[in-house]
């Protein structure tokens, strides 16, 4: 265990990434963990599967994966809609939510099964949000932390373009 540790660590070290870089990468990570779990309840809520104990076929790993890609991509495509400040910025969040789980949905649908994932993966994911309050509520909690979590990445970014140049009296550091 302490050698994946250390292998982590020094990782984390050579990728030196800033705190805004680290944020939008908690975002995406977080978004793909639970749209993973997400597709995964989906799938196993419509094949019948009382339980979520049951072996893994490779299929199942499947849908784990279009899931994770679907709601990465989800939010990639979303992410205009993230990150302002201010109540228009949450006002916007909660657009951008909706548009975030309908192309999740489209786009791991159409992974886990090509013609018709397409037609009714956003129908399905909404309708096991609709029949699963507390699903639906953790959904919301991951979407409004990377809400918060790009505002932090673009917070960063914008302060680039606002660098405190020296007045004239004072000397140039370069």
């Amino acid at each position: 265990m302490n050698g994946i540790l250390t292998v982590m660590q020094r990782m984390r070290v050579r990728m030196s990434l800033t705190e805004g870089e680290q944020s939008i990468l908690l975002a995406f990570f977080g978004v793909g963990f639970f749209g993973a779990a997400l597709a995964l309840n989906v799938v196993t809520t419509l094949g019948g599967h009382a339980d979520m104990f049951h072996a893994f076929s490779t299929y199942d790993y499947w849908i784990v994966l279009s899931g994770a890609t679907g709601g990465c991509v989800g939010l990639y495509m979303g992410r205009n809609w993230m990150g302002l400040p201010g109540m228009r910025g949450i006002v916007f969040a909660l657009i951008g939510m909706i548009w975030i789980s309908f192309l999740g949905g489209l786009v791991g649908g159409t992974l886990a099964l090509p013609i018709y994932g397409t037609m009714f993966g956003p129908f399905t994911l909404f309708v096991s949000l609709f029949s699963a309050p507390l699903l639906a509520l953790f959904w919301g909690c991951i979407l409004l932390a990377a809400h918060f979590l790009i505002m932090m990445w673009r917070t960063e970014r914008d302060s680039i373009f606002h660098a405190v140049m020296p007045a004239q009296s004072e000397p140039h550091l370069l």
